[in-house]
């Protein structure tokens, strides 16, 4: 996201941070235009009680009322690179957006900022504040973007996004391509750590939650994730 195009945003844990890898196979599948309604679906499950979505949307009902169809726009943007990833019929999806592609492109930048402003409405001026941050922070080395990535409530615990981050970084590794992301807690950039991003800066804006900017080198052939 930006100031006024918004094209990078935060992304939401896996939620299962005691391993980095699933305890058994889980089903993996790329993810299409025609999966838009159950990304967002479960993106909005898994946001819910984000600490940076809940600064930006205080009201939970509101919050709850927003992220389906917030979501749903972000993945219709997003789910056409054919980067993106469901995990378990769709409790767990990430939308990447690969090395070379904006977020949001230009074409589409004036009706993507009208359809933001329309959703978010009286919270636009928290929700851009951290857009804003992050896009005016947002690397310019090239590398395959981890713009949001969640597991549905119910499910999180059983590895899902752990599946989902394994699969994809080892694509980057394959391509030799680094990965970034923007964590939004303590907790999920302990998480991410584990599969080799190493924190760039910590930070926040208007008293928001901190935001840890994370990259990760591709790994040669053979090399896993420390367990530590």
């Amino acid at each position: 996201m930006n100031t006024a195009i918004r094209t990078t945003s935060p992304h939401t844990p896996p939620s299962d941070a005691r391993s980095p890898e699933p305890a058994a196979p889980t089903s993996i599948r790329a993810a299409g235009p025609s999966d838009r309604e159950v990304v967002g679906r479960t993106l909005a499950s898994a946001f819910l009680p984000d600490p940076i979505f809940g600064w930006c949307i205080p009201d939970p009902e509101r919050r709850a009322a927003i992220l389906p169809p917030l979501f749903e726009l972000f993945a219709s943007l997003v789910l056409p690179h054919e980067s993106s990833e469901l995990a378990a019929d769709g409790a767990a999806a990430a939308l990447w957006v690969p090395a070379g592609q904006p977020p949001v492109a230009d074409e589409d930048a004036a009706a993507f900022e009208a359809a933001l402003v329309d959703l978010i409405g009286d919270d636009m001026d928290r929700t851009g504040a951290i857009m804003a941050l992050l896009d005016e922070h947002h690397p310019t080395e090239p590398n395959h973007f981890l713009w949001f990535i969640g597991v549905d409530a119910p499910a999180q615990g059983r590895g899902l996004g752990s599946a989902l981050l394994a699969s994809a970084l080892a694509r980057c590794d394959q391509d030799g391509v680094p990965a970034y992301l923007d964590a939004t807690s303590e907790h999920n950039r302990r998480l991410y750590e584990r599969h080799g991003f190493a924190v760039q800066a910590k930070r926040s804006t208007g008293g928001s939650p901190p935001l840890y900017a994370m990259w990760r080198q591709p790994r040669p052939p053979g090399v896993r994730p420390s367990r530590h």
